[in-house]
């Protein structure tokens, strides 16, 4: 006998299944709501689960790979360090879920809610986050790279410390966000294959681990340069020009994209 229960121990759905993936599979074909259920650790993978109704259930370290979660309730479900790589959530209503730390990898989230998400140290590589509605949510330090983030919003996200090496802006809605205490209001520009990456923000430009604003880049001294690293003085010496007058570009672009 397999048995889902809440968080309080009540049994939510139960049956003479072979593993909780199979019980929790019947449970969606019966329409049975699973709001709030424990799932810790559950083995989920490659589950068909769409439609399912699993807000505020917790989900947390559970197997998720290459689940089927098309149009889900997981508001306020607990997913933090989940296994979601290559699952489908394609509309499915995310909103103010916690996904801290995790594994997003290839997941398709292409028109998902996914408003006031906990998404900080996510790894999002290659997800398809198309349309996706990311409103005020956190993704600090969470990996974008390829991802494909084309028409979704992030207005009012912060994206400090996010890797957002390649991934796809076009059309996305940053209006309010932030990269710490830098606004991002149009994609940012990347200089890649030198020895320290650059990304070039609105007014702000990160080199390596280093993050200033555009003007205090202009005014750093050779001292203060070489604090940074042994190899910063001779870096900056070969690239500032290249990396300023990108940055002049981008500023004339994010002018142009405020009119």
């Amino acid at each position: 006998m397999i048995e889902i229960k809440s968080l309080i121990g009540t049994v939510l759905y139960s049956g003479d299944y072979g593993s909780v993936r199979e019980c929790a599979v019947d449970a969606v074909i019966h329409k049975a709501a699973l709001r709030g259920a424990d799932l810790t650790c559950a083995d989920l993978r490659s589950a068909d689960l769409r439609g399912a109704v699993l807000r505020g259930a917790d989900l947390h370290y559970a197997v998720l790979r290459g689940a089927e979660l098309t149009c889900a309730d997981l508001r306020g479900a607990d997913l933090h360090y989940a296994v979601l790589r290559g699952a489908v959530l394609r509309g499915a209503d995310l909103t103010c879920a916690d996904l801290r730390g995790a594994d997003l990898t290839r997941a398709a989230l292409c028109g998902a809610d996914l408003r006031g998400a906990d998404l900080r140290g996510a790894d999002l590589r290659g997800a398809d986050l198309t349309d996706a509605d990311l409103r005020g949510a956190d993704l600090r330090g969470a990996v974008l790279r390829g991802a494909d983030l084309t028409r979704a919003t992030l207005r009012g996200a912060d994206l400090c410390g996010a890797d957002l090496t390649g991934a796809y802006m076009t059309r996305a809605n940053l209006n309010g966000a932030t990269y710490g205490k830098y606004p991002m209001t149009i994609p940012p520009l990347h200089l890649l294959g030198l020895h320290w990456d650059v990304m070039v923000m609105d007014d702000a430009i990160k080199i390596g681990c280093e993050i200033h604003s555009t003007d205090e880049w202009e005014r750093f001294s050779d001292d203060e340069i070489a604090q940074m690293d042994s190899r910063a003085l001779e870096f900056w010496r070969a690239h500032k020009g290249t990396i300023m007058a990108v940055a002049e570009s981008h500023a004339v672009a994010t002018d142009q994209d405020a009119v």
